[in-house]
């Protein structure tokens, strides 16, 4: 059926597919399907007989994933920014254009090399082109690396065991080789001639799937023996329409206070901007009748508090407070329009538009030291900061325990806190670290070091997740190399690609 399609129908089917993808992430985790619906899009691509329509499939399929993976944007700018209807549906429009931009690259790049050899094309060239587009679009004007498919094969699959040597971008790159493997043995089912493709073909699936399986086997840190910690993560489920009421802010501290003494943990942990009022501006005597009970006791806290700066300049910060010398971390890697709104001069109507509060942040120090308390050194990272695992890992391999402080009520009831959640998976996963979340309405979990959930919260409601940890220390090899090798292999694989293919241009021009 596919074979027979015109290319409106390619177009539409190139958008259900992108669509479907978003199966393969939380919450459904259905990790085979990326591989399945990338080897359908390069099946596409080889039907394309010219660079518009090979660059129309790749947009296609990207507008399917994100318009169906991201658009829970559309809650926090419409239900909690004020922003109209027309207006929001617009901007998540528009916004999802602008991420397709990087699948239709790849549809150029597979059109430009076409006239290679077929091998190296779709076991090669499409691989590093799709990982490519990947790593741009987690770069490029600040970065938006959400979706990105490697993601998906975080905790089930066994390409998983690949994540603490390459990280998330080479999970994708294999994802695509195994997509192009299959497309080799579709072709090998229809040419009895190219027969001996499918068999290199399997056997490259089950080296890859083989490798990745054993490698889950290693056991890339250690534990530090006498650092067992217990910890409290408490969800406070302050609603987001509400959070900021400053009538209400008496009301909210009280209400983290009244949680936290109920909990005997060494450590405990309070989500993203929990405390909605700036530091210095806090109750008289709030956070010595908050962290008093904690010091008698030897435990400590961390919690979410903006704060201003003897300069006048804001920061999302989080502050350690207890029986510990005081400690902050402040948020280095903004969110655009979220924490600050750029290019003011130009976006000024977004700004007007969007009644978001606490949205003039500026960005911490580059190189923040780890906080230690309760006998852990705490790698912080504040909400959408963990996206980025080239920045988390400048705290390694000094922490010994990762902690992420979020609050995901902006989004609603829709996919973007389990998405999250699998984020975090993969970053506790390439640092072989144990990931604390503390969220205000969820998904506040425990992750062990090996990416998988050991404990987790309902979301939506106002309760405290309590659990046992143990520090670890040692170095994965993509803390010490991050995204270095994968993108640079990528880019060799695009020059040799582009040698052949002028060689070829030359042999057979008259």
């Amino acid at each position: 059926m596919l074979k027979k399609l015109n290319n409106s129908q390619l177009l539409i089917f190139s958008f259900l597919i992108g669509g479907i993808s978003v199966l393969g992430f939380a919450p459904f985790y259905l990790y085979p399907l990326p591989a399945l619906t990338l080897a359908i899009l390069v099946f596409f691509f080889e039907r394309c007989k010219n660079f518009t329509l090979s660059f129309l499939v790749g947009f296609y399929f990207g507008l399917g994933l994100f318009i169906s993976g991201t658009s829970w944007i559309f809650v926090s700018l419409y239900k909690f920014g004020g922003m109209n209807l027309f207006l929001a549906g617009t901007v998540v429009l528009l916004f999802s254009l602008y991420l397709s931009l990087y699948a239709g690259f790849v549809g150029l790049a597979f059109q430009y090399f076409k006239k290679i050899n077929r091998v190296f094309l779709l076991l090669l060239i499409f691989p590093a082109t799709w990982t490519l587009g990947e790593v741009g679009r987690g770069y490029i004007l600040t970065g938006f690396p959400w979706l990105s498919f490697g993601y998906s094969q975080v905790p089930l699959s066994p390409l998983s065991g690949f994540g603490p040597i390459t990280g998330v971008y080479g999970l994708s790159f294999l994802l695509a080789l195994l997509a192009g493997a299959l497309n080799l043995i579709f072709k090998g089912s229809y040419h009895p001639k190219l027969g001996i493709y499918i068999r290199k073909s399997i056997t490259i699936i089950f080296c890859v799937l083989a490798s990745g399986q054993i490698l889950k086997l290693i056991e890339w840190s250690h534990p530090i023996q006498k650092t067992s910690t217990t910890v409290a993560l408490i969800q406070g489920n302050i609603a987001q329409n509400l959070k900021w009421e400053p009538k209400l802010a008496i009301q909210t501290l009280e209400h983290y206070l009244k949680l936290a003494l109920t909990t005997k943990a060494d450590l405990l942990l309070l989500p993203e901007t929990a405390f909605p009022v700036f530091h210095k501006n806090l109750p008289s005597n709030f956070l010595e009748r908050f962290e008093k009970p904690f010091k008698e006791r030897g435990a400590d806290i961390l919690v979410g508090i903006p704060e201003i700066d003897p300069q006048n300049k804001q920061f999302n910060s989080v502050f350690s407070l207890g029986s510990s010398p005081s400690q902050t971390y402040r948020k280095i890697h903004l969110v655009p329009f979220g924490d600050y709104f750029p290019f003011q001069k130009i976006f000024g109507w977004f700004m007007k538009s969007a009644k978001i509060p606490m949205s003039s942040f500026s960005h911490g120090s580059l190189n923040q030291p780890v906080i230690e308390v309760a006998g852990q050194k705490i790698g912080v990272n504040i909400c959408y900061e963990d996206v980025f695992g080239e920045e988390i890992i400048r705290q390694l391999p000094q922490a010994t325990v990762l902690a992420n402080f979020t609050n995901d009520a902006w989004w609603g009831k829709s996919l973007a806190s389990k998405q999250h959640l699998q984020i975090s998976q993969m970053r506790a996963l390439e640092t072989s670290r144990v990931m604390l979340r503390a969220t205000n309405t969820g998904v506040t979990a425990i992750i062990d070091w090996r990416g998988k959930v050991r404990s987790v919260l309902p979301e939506f409601e106002s309760r405290i997740l309590e659990g046992t940890i143990i520090g670890r220390q040692g170095t994965t090899p993509f803390v010490f190399l991050g995204n270095s090798p994968v993108f640079i292999i990528s880019i060799s694989i695009i020059v040799v690609g582009a040698q052949r293919r002028s060689k070829r241009h030359n042999i057979i021009r008259p």
